[in-house]
């Protein structure tokens, strides 16, 4: 059998959440070897992952975050695109849970956060692209967003950033990574160098193919975050993830609503079920 990929990520902090403890132990328990990035001694890694230094990617004086958000999202763009320059194998961010392998063969591996249940404006979108008759619009229609058909099927997505596989030297890393660099830190907006970049890199270097459905890493649409942790939601986002081989639980939602992450919440949700099937 084929070794199954490296997982890797970034922590900047003292200690990790039973979040981010959860995402990396699911990982592990699904037979992937983790490597995580830090710049300094981190409490509460779980046993297994390995620990890299985060200087050996990106220097820890290049460290910044957003000017009116407190948040290292915008250097956490900038660190995965090197890494994966550098290193290739998988990127997922530590809100990511693995609910089963990521067996990808392909070089290439990219999601997509589907839009199409969003709303009625939403959905008068999809049906003014479709005329367009173009299977990819022009993103400055309405960046980030775009038409893919993975498995025949046509959705008004974005394509995110927390789970990426490409190969070290990629043309896509260096591009991401360039673009993200010549960005003045005091000037960028939340998914600037995210989802936004990411998504006209994808156009740009024609690898739509590799994006997967939505269902495969986004099953759960950010405006329902909170269902992870409510009562009467766990069958239901069980359906939701019938095909899928993760599921992203949205940290920034929790951390704007300042929920948290080490709390103990009904032992019926989603999360707490999560908790406990990888013993965290």
């Amino acid at each position: 059998m084929k070794e199954l990929p490296i997982i890797q990520s970034l922590w900047i902090g003292k200690k990790l959440s039973s979040m981010e403890q959860l995402s990396i132990t699911s990982f592990l328990r699904n037979g992937h070897s983790f490597h995580l990035y830090v710049y300094d001694e981190v409490a509460g890694i779980p046993p297994k992952t390995i620990i890299k230094d985060a200087n050996q990617i990106v220097p820890a004086n290049k460290i910044f975050k957003y000017k009116n958000n407190n948040s290292y999202a915008g250097f956490s763009n900038l660190f995965r695109y090197q890494l994966l320059f550098e290193k290739g194998n998988f990127w997922v961010d530590t809100d990511i849970i693995a609910l089963k392998p990521f067996n990808f063969p392909s070089d290439y591996v990219f999601g997509s956060e589907s839009l199409f249940l969003q709303s009625g404006f939403k959905r008068e979108i999809l049906k003014w692209w479709v005329n367009l008759k173009t299977s990819v619009p022009k993103l400055s229609h309405f960046p980030p967003y775009y038409l893919v058909s993975p498995k025949n099927k046509l959705q008004l997505v974005k394509i995110g950033n927390g789970i990426i596989k490409c190969p070290p030297s990629s043309h896509l890393g260096k591009y991401c990574y360039t673009k993200a660099a010549s960005r003045d830190p005091n000037t960028l907006r939340w998914g600037d160098t995210g989802p936004t970049l990411f998504s006209k890199a994808i156009i740009k270097l024609n690898l739509q193919e590799w994006v997967m459905p939505s269902e495969f890493f986004y099953p759960l649409n950010w405006w329902d975050w909170k269902w992870v942790i409510e009562d009467g939601k766990t069958e239901q986002i069980k359906i939701i993830c019938r095909e899928s081989y993760a599921i992203h639980l949205w940290n920034e939602m929790w951390r704007r609503k300042k929920i948290d992450k080490d709390a103990t919440f009904s032992p019926n949700c989603f999360y707490e079920r999560l908790k406990q099937q990888y013993n965290v």
